[in-house]
């Protein structure tokens, strides 16, 4: 039911039949009520609105303030969950999971990766594994002070290893992942300025443990 107040150039909001009557910023708007609501549903939609759910949820569950303002930078007309939505969403299937790990992207921007990245497992360690890399800062916009991130995949767990220090210039640092033995776990590699108002692409590497 239509309520009028202040009498009949006052604001009004309701509804009587199919017209609608509403009022914003002091003007008062009347229309139809649409005579049908379309809901996708074919195929496609279906299988697209899947994929959008799964990368709106991991983009929301790993990027934390560290990461968002780059994500936020690189495109000023989309926030950074649809950034990230956009560079990911192919990544999933149409049942929710992840069909292709190495196209997965937690860090995006133009600051370059070190040169020479590798993982290998520590020798006789529990899981440990050593990162090495050579310091190429200093040709362009990389820095000596450049943090390395790891972030990491392990089942349906995705988290952020933030007890990293290391920089560009250490070129090498250790990192323990608390997996059980025969676990495969995926890790992406990626550097952001000391501002952290720039990040690089990542590294990825999948990793079985022994």
């Amino acid at each position: 039911m239509a309520r009028i107040k202040l009498g009949i150039l006052g604001p009004i909001n309701g509804s009587v039949g199919n017209i609608v009557a509403r009022s914003w910023n002091g003007k008062n708007y009347v229309q139809s009520k649409p005579s049908h609501y379309n809901d996708a549903k074919t195929e496609t939609q279906v299988k697209n609105r899947t994929r959008f759910i799964a990368c709106t949820r991991l983009g929301a569950s790993a990027l934390d303030e560290t990461l968002i303002p780059i994500w936020r930078k690189n495109d000023h007309d989309l926030t950074w969950l649809q950034m990230f939505i956009r560079i990911n969403i192919n990544a999933f299937d149409e049942t929710c999971k992840i069909a292709s790990y190495e196209m997965l992207q937690f860090s995006i921007g133009d600051l370059p990766l070190p040169d020479d990245i590798s993982i290998h497992e520590i020798t006789g360690s529990n899981n440990e594994f050593q990162i090495s890399w050579t310091d190429n800062s200093g040709f362009d916009i990389e820095a000596s002070t450049d943090r390395l991130m790891v972030m990491s995949i392990y089942g349906e767990e995705v988290s952020l290893l933030n007890d990293l220090t290391a920089t560009r210039a250490d070129q090498i640092t250790n990192i323990s992942l608390p997996c059980e033995s025969g676990s495969v776990v995926h890790l992406y590699l990626f550097f952001i300025n000391k501002a952290k108002s720039r990040g690089s692409a990542n590294y990825y590497q999948m990793i079985q443990l022994p």
